[in-house]
């Protein structure tokens, strides 16, 4: 019979033979789903919105950002930011001013503009109507289509 003996010398000699390994990107502002299912913040209709991430230097050189609702029928997504630099840490874009208002919001980092390969998410928050007329913003051109809604 073969007996297998960890002592503790040679667990922290493991330990520091191995380094941590960094998780890969992942949002800071707004919240990681990662950390929590949903955080009490709101955004409004028009206002602009610092997004914050880190990474490491496997993950993806670009990515796009998109908000998307799953919860409600029908579902939702809609791009805000597109060909981001990883790099970058950070992201401005502004809420679009047609999207329906609901608790419900999170924001995505996919794979250019195909929603089915997904990095990282933010936990759910809130979307609230404008407090003040908000000025359309203008599409991404270069792609074809950037927002999509499912129904019968």
């Amino acid at each position: 019979m073969v007996r297998f003996v960890f002592r503790p010398s040679i667990v922290a000699g493991l330990a520091i033979s191995f380094p941590l390994v960094s998780q890969a990107i992942h949002f800071s502002y707004p919240e990681s789903a990662d950390n929590a299912y949903s955080v009490d913040l709101f955004f409004r209709k028009g206002d602009t919105v610092n997004v914050t991430w880190d990474s490491v230097p496997t993950d993806p050189n670009k990515f796009s950002l998109y908000l998307w609702e799953f919860v409600t029928y029908p579902p939702a997504y809609e791009l805000v930011a597109y060909d981001v630099d990883t790099e970058a840490g950070s992201a401005i874009f502004k809420v679009p001013c047609h999207i329906k208002k609901s608790p419900d919001w999170q924001l995505t980092m996919i794979q250019g503009t195909n929603v089915y390969v997904l990095y990282a998410q933010t936990a759910r928050f809130k979307i609230k109507d404008s407090k003040h007329t908000c000025a359309a913003t203008p599409p991404h051109p270069e792609i074809c289509s950037s927002s999509s809604s499912y129904g019968t």
